[in-house]
């Protein structure tokens, strides 16, 4: 995933037990940050397949992951350990897209609505239609990304997307 996330500029925050927290457009701004952030998350999904035989022959563990990514505004915060000083994104952004594929498949990357107004026509995607985010009340519409298209094209239609309630 480190791998990955070098080649495509991704920003590592946080790598925790349970998972990894990745900015793109952090901290030098990117015009094309959500197309990065995607398919970052489908090669890192590859990746991890490639692996999955060996991690289960070898050691007998299950690999899997599952990505979720949302786009918007987050505020930086400076947070001071003993050892060392983080930058960590606050708001309802980060918080969203760590909510996002909790309830997934692993192998999944899923989307909300805003980042695929900025991705429309680079990927084929999957309505999953409103879900509701675990422990919240929030809906957001949400769509599941299968794959990067050969081609792009972009959708030039007025597309209207449930509001987030």
């Amino acid at each position: 995933c480190a791998e990955v996330l070098t080649r495509f500029a991704g920003y590592l925050a946080q790598s925790r037990e349970d998972g990894l927290l990745v900015y793109f457009g952090y901290p030098k701004a990117q015009e094309d940050a959500a197309w990065r952030a995607v398919r970052t998350a489908l090669r890192m999904v590859a990746s991890v397949q490639n692996i999955r035989e060996r991690f289960l022959a070898e050691y007998g563990v299950q690999v899997g992951v599952k990505l979720g990514i949302h786009t918007g505004l987050a505020m930086m915060a400076e947070v001071q350990s003993a050892t060392r000083t983080e930058y960590l994104a606050v708001g309802a952004t980060p918080a969203l897209a760590v909510k996002l594929p909790q309830r997934m498949a692993p192998d999944t990357v899923v989307i909300s609505a805003a980042t695929l107004h900025l991705v429309q026509g680079y990927f084929t995607m999957q309505d999953l239609g409103l879900q509701q985010l675990p422990g919240s009340a929030t809906l957001l519409h949400l769509y599941r990304v299968l794959q990067e298209k050969n081609h792009f094209r972009r959708d030039t239609g007025d597309h209207q997307h449930p509001q987030s309630g």
